[in-house]
């Protein structure tokens, strides 16, 4: 059966290597509350080299008759932006939501996309709730409460986020040099300083964090290579690393002092960057989110340890921002991104 009406929103899924875990977003999304006539699903595989592309065509295959529009499109690989401006060129809805291949969409998560747009018709980006999906994993749930839910509580996760498809299309969409991840950051940049965000949390989805800590550390040297990108194309020229690490020399220099000045020798200087530790942690809250989620024993040094980690990840963040100098990108591609349908190798719709 064909849809008649276009339908308010298009949930657009881009894929890449996610055989194992494309199955569970695919089934969250056909199992929303909302009218199947408000709301189409566009998924788009951006030329994985494992099986999601098939396994992906036999959940579309297997929605055949549905009366919700399901459409699989592979493209040749060109990175995130490009699989995001794709499904963009190809939505038919009003607005477009984004929705990660490891995340699960709530029952509602739809429904509530539509009433907050309906509420805020003048955002400029309407972002939802991103809650752990793999919990049970202590790493992840450590690293979501230490690291990611932080984050979530104060900016727009790309996971979850939903735009007017006129606005996107005003400022250019997402830029293509953007392979992996800081897309949407860029975008944001490229709205304003006054753009409007607003974050409907009624709107959940859950996510995948990561399951190791290697795992976390090379996101953070990809993030610093995303940001060194996004630096080069607003040419920015300000240099974080020195800031970052006059601080850490200056914590240094007076541990130094401390230890050589007091005895017994090197004591103070120990105790003076436990201390410099210990406020870090209570002003990030990292003390209160264990004591609300570990036992006791825990508490005593999870906020350290997460300290120190924390600190290596912010050292390799800016070795990314060292590696991101060498990243190749066109500016006018940068600002205005490819918003075209020669990418496209295949299609599988459940029509």
């Amino acid at each position: 059966m064909t849809q008649s009406i276009a339908p308010s929103i298009s949930v657009i899924v881009c894929a890449y290597n996610g055989a194992k875990v494309i199955q569970s977003c695919l089934q969250s999304l056909i199992e929303q509350t909302a009218s199947v006539n408000s709301y189409e699903v566009i998924i788009i595989d951006d030329e994985s080299n494992d099986r999601t592309f098939e396994v992906a065509a036999d959940f579309v295959d297997e929605q055949n008759g549905n009366i919700l529009s399901i459409r699989l499109v592979r493209i040749r690989h060109g990175g995130l932006s490009i699989a995001r401006n794709t499904g963009l060129f190809l939505a038919k809805g009003e607005i477009v939501a984004y929705i990660d291949q490891d995340a699960v969409a709530d029952k509602n998560w739809v429904s509530e996309i539509l009433k907050a747009w309906k509420a805020v018709p003048d955002a400029d980006v309407i972002g939802g709730q991103v809650r752990a999906r793999n919990i049970a994993n202590q790493t992840a749930h450590f690293l979501f409460l230490v690291y990611y839910e932080p984050i979530e509580k104060n900016a727009i996760i790309g996971t979850n986020m939903t735009f007017k498809k006129e606005r996107l299309l005003e400022v250019g969409a997402f830029g293509d040099p953007f392979a992996c991840r800081g897309d949407e950051t860029f975008l944001f940049y490229k709205m304003g300083s006054d753009h409007k965000e607003v974050k409907w949390s009624q709107a959940i989805v859950f996510h995948d964090w990561p399951v190791s800590i290697r795992q976390w550390l090379k996101e953070r040297i990809s993030n610093g290579e995303m940001h060194r990108l996004i630096t080069r194309i607003l040419e920015d020229r300000k240099s974080l690393f020195k800031v970052f690490l006059f601080k850490r020399l200056s914590i240094i220099a007076i541990a130094i002092f401390l230890g050589a000045l007091l005895p017994p020798k090197f004591m103070w200087g120990i105790i003076f960057v436990l201390f410099v530790f210990l406020l870090r942690g209570i002003r990030h809250g990292t003390f209160k989110m264990c004591k609300d989620n570990y036992p006791f024993i825990a508490v005593l040094f999870l906020p350290l340890l997460w300290q120190v980690l924390n600190e290596i990840g912010e050292w390799l963040f800016h070795i990314g921002r060292w590696r991101g100098y060498r990243i190749p990108f066109d500016k006018s591609c940068a600002l205005k991104g490819t918003l075209e349908d020669k990418n496209i190798i295949q299609v599988v719709v459940n029509h």
